[in-house]
């Protein structure tokens, strides 16, 4: 059983950060709680280094006082958002006007401005006693180290002159790297070496090479949930969308982002023409979007439903159509053609609940597609209606597998399975393996098909969350899958 040491009531909204002061006395330690109006310094110190043997709750017991708390008292800041300590215990502060406070034994000894009026969001000590901050302007700002007024001076007389002289050694602008994100607030910053690094809000992490004062974009991606996966028949790039409104091609073997672009709404399916030309994008609100694959322009757009399309797939046999499938319980089949406006040449009804999954046949004739309420129907495409005779579908071929109902992939439900666990499902080229994602954050692995009750399978962990998308490669090697929560891409290797 785990018994803290100590606990300290601070505030009863929302706490955003606790810091601890490198410098105090042994055995004690000094801690910053940050919050909405709450900026408190906090002492825990041993009560005494000697317990009963008997007590089952063994080690030196801890309590904790308020050492103070402060607010500068020109300035009511409506939250503080972090803090960092130099070695020698001067802490800096960020504020949510944009002042930098600082602070020694607890107490205010200074004001400095950083980011006008946009609150500081990031911060971190340089080892000779200067800061680096970030504010939600998107500037980094490095400073040098400030000067302190003697402990016997007035903590609250501020030297304009010196503060009209002390300023920022030099800033960066996140917004000169054109990274897709239009979130730039940094969220934390740490230094190594000659660099600092930082992530943003907009899920990026940059670095600022100190010497030369450049900045670099480390790594980008997804700052909402991500839906759409789509993978080119050819080429070694992965497409995927996301409520973020993002776009965002990535090349796998180099793994790097090649191209992005910000469309009109909440991305929930992507898929690939055939001859991998264009993408056809569909969005919460029910719109269908086709895409320019090369440049991401987009070509033609229509609201085709009322409601959020989920399910979307290109004919496969010559592109000249799109299924889409709405949460309004109706698949609609939409001209895919270069004059096509993406008119609606059918409007397929029959579901009784929101339809999930759709998928042709390798001949684009026919259709099979999944609902929230587990029914399997099958359309005649071309014709535009449903399919009730069995002979006529019972012998159909499929390129890739993406529908979780059906014959061949009924042995991945589990005896506790209520239905909702399985989010995306994907076969291989080779059609001899199946992967699959769940509201456990796994992906697992099967043989395909996979007919039998409790069918063997290998999970693998990487998300934090719900998986929402599998989408194998054309190599069958690589596997790809997009996360709900966790905003996060992950590249899987598939090995023998």
């Amino acid at each position: 059983r785990t018994v803290p040491l100590a606990s300290h009531s601070t505030t009863k909204s929302k706490l955003r950060r606790i810091v601890v002061n490198p410098k105090h006395e042994e055995g004690d330690m000094e801690v910053l709680c940050l919050g909405e109006k709450l900026c408190q310094f906090v002492r825990v110190y041993k009560l005494d280094e000697k317990r009963d043997p008997d007590d089952s709750d063994s080690g030196p017991k801890f309590v904790d006082r308020t050492m103070s708390t402060f607010e500068h008292t020109k300035v009511v800041q409506k939250a503080f958002h972090c803090a960092t300590f130099t070695s020698d215990g001067v802490g800096f502060i960020g504020t949510d006007t944009g002042d930098v406070y600082v602070s020694r034994s607890a107490s205010f000894v200074r004001s400095i401005a950083a980011h006008k009026n946009r609150a500081v969001t990031a911060i971190v000590a340089r080892t000779d006693g200067g800061f680096v901050s970030g504010g939600k302007d998107g500037t980094i700002k490095f400073f040098p180290p400030p000067s302190l007024p003697s402990a016997d001076e007035d903590k609250d007389n501020d030297d304009d002159d010196d503060a009209a002289k002390y300023k920022h050694e030099f800033s960066v602008k996140l917004s000169s790297l054109k990274s897709g994100s239009t979130l730039r607030a940094p969220q934390s910053m740490a230094i190594h070496g000659d660099e600092v690094v930082l992530s943003t809000n907009g899920h990026e992490v940059y670095a600022v090479d100190v010497p030369s004062h450049e900045l670099s974009l480390v790594t980008t991606g997804h700052s909402q949930q991500v839906w759409g996966v789509a993978v080119h028949p050819s080429e070694t790039i992965a497409v995927t969308g996301a409520h973020d409104k993002m776009l965002r091609a990535w090349d796998w073997t180099k793994h790097e982002l090649v191209r992005h672009a910000q469309l009109d709404g909440k991305i929930r399916a992507i898929d690939c023409s055939p001859d991998g030309s264009k993408l056809a994008v569909a969005f919460q609100d029910g719109q269908v979007a086709v895409v320019d694959f090369a440049t991401f322009e987009v070509l033609r757009s229509r609201k085709v439903a009322k409601e959020t399309i989920d399910a979307l797939q290109w004919n496969p046999k010559d592109g000249s159509t799109i299924a889409a499938g709405s949460w309004d319980q109706n698949i609609y089949i939409l001209d895919a053609s270069d004059d096509g406006e993406l008119a609606t040449v059918h409007k397929l009804g029959g579901h009784t609940s929101s339809v999930l999954m759709v998928q042709f046949d390798s001949s684009g004739e026919f259709l099979m597609s999944n609902s929230k309420d587990y029914q399997i129907l099958h359309w005649h495409v071309g014709e535009g209606r449903r399919v009730v005779r069995p002979a006529e579908v019972c012998d159909l071929e499929y390129d890739r597998w993406n529908c979780f109902l059906g014959w061949p992939v009924q042995g991945i439900w589990s005896d506790v399975s209520d239905g909702t666990d399985i989010n995306s499902v994907s076969s291989n080229a080779s059609k001899d393996l199946l992967a699959l994602g769940d509201d456990f954050g796994h992906v697992r692995l099967l043989a395909y098909p996979s007919v039998y009750p409790k069918q063997p399978y290998r999970s693998y962990n990487g998300h934090s969350s719900h998986v929402t998308a599998v989408r194998f490669a054309p190599s069958g090697n690589v596997l790809f899958s997009a996360g709900g929560a966790d905003t996060s891409v992950l590249q899987w290797n598939v090995v023998a």
